[in-house]
C-alpha cells in the first residue's frame, strides 16, 4: 500500500500548544521567583549569623543568615501546580532559608495544595519533602500543617498512609505520622493518636520519644482525663522523656 512503512507527523492541535504554553510559563514563573529570592537573600545575608544557625543546626545546612521577617517578605497568587512546582524548587536548593520559604508558603497555600483535584500529587511532594534534607525545622511545620489538613479533608485516602508511615523505617515519616495532628484540638482521633504512641513507645529514638510527648500533651489540653489514662496505664512502656513532655501541663501548668 502506498505509503505503508513510512512514519507520518501528528499534528499538534491547538490545545496541545496551549499546554505546551502553560507549561513553558508555569516554569518561567518558579524560576523567577527563585531568582528574586536569591537576589534578595544575598544581598540581606549576614555571614556572622549565618554560623551561628549553623552551629546550631549541626553543620547539616548551609545558611544565608537571614532573620524570619526577612524571609516572609514575598506573596504571589500561584496554581496548586505552580504551588507544588516552586516547593520542589526551593527544595532543591543549597541554602535552608529556601527550605524556610517552601514551608512558609505551603502553609499560606495549605488549602490550595490540599483542596487540589490532584491530592496524590500532593501527597507525594510533602513525602518527599519530608524524606529528603529531613530535620524538625521542615518537617515540624510540613507533617501538622499539610499532612494535618490532608487527614482532615482525604480522610480516607490518608489514613492507610499514615498507618503505613508509623511503621516506616523512615524516622521523620514515623514522626510525622505521630505529629500529624497537633492542631486538631477537639477533632483529634485519641484512638489512632494512642495507637500510634504504644507502636512506637519501644523506640530509643529522641526524635520519636519527644514527638510522642509533643502530641499527647496537645491532646492533653482536650482530653485532659484520657491522656493522663493512657500515660498511667502504659508508663513503663513509655520513655520518661515522653511521659514528662505529655504530662508537662496536668498541674495546671501552661
Amino acid at each position: 500500500m502506498p505509503g505503508r512503512g513510512k512514519s507520518r507527523k501528528r499534528k499538534s492541535s491547538a490545545s496541545e500548544h496551549m499546554a505546551v504554553s502553560e507549561k513553558e510559563k508555569s516554569c518561567d514563573t518558579v524560576d523567577a521567583i527563585i531568582s528574586d529570592l536569591h537576589k534578595r537573600y544575598s544581598e540581606a545575608s549576614d555571614k556572622k549569623y549565618a554560623a551561628q544557625v549553623e552551629k546550631y543546626m549541626r553543620n547539616q545546612f548551609e545558611y544565608f543568615g537571614l532573620k524570619q521577617p526577612a524571609r516572609r517578605k514575598i506573596d504571589i497568587e500561584l496554581t496548586a501546580n505552580e504551588i507544588r512546582k516552586l516547593l520542589r524548587a526551593c527544595w532543591g536548593r543549597e541554602e535552608r532559608e529556601f527550605q524556610y520559604f517552601a514551608c512558609d508558603m505551603a502553609k499560606i497555600h495549605t488549602q490550595d495544595l490540599c483542596s487540589d483535584v490532584d491530592v496524590k500529587a500532593t501527597l507525594n511532594l510533602i513525602k518527599e519533602l519530608i524524606t529528603t534534607k529531613s530535620w524538625w525545622d521542615t518537617v515540624d511545620v510540613l507533617a501538622p500543617h499539610v499532612v494535618g489538613h490532608l487527614v482532615r479533608q482525604e480522610p480516607e485516602f490518608m489514613k492507610p498512609v499514615l498507618e503505613e508511615w508509623i511503621e516506616s523505617e523512615n524516622l521523620w515519616l514515623r514522626r510525622s505520622a505521630i505529629i500529624h495532628q497537633l492542631n486538631f484540638k477537639e477533632l483529634t482521633d485519641c484512638e489512632m493518636l494512642f495507637r500510634f504512641c504504644s507502636q512506637r513507645s519501644h523506640e530509643k529514638e529522641f526524635f520519636i520519644q519527644k514527638a510522642i510527648g509533643w502530641a499527647l500533651r496537645q491532646c492533653h489540653r482536650i482530653n485532659p482525663h484520657a491522656v493522663q489514662n493512657y500515660v498511667e496505664n502504659n508508663k513503663s512502656k513509655l520513655a520518661k522523656l515522653s511521659v514528662r513532655e505529655a504530662l508537662k501541663y496536668a498541674n495546671g501548668k501552661t
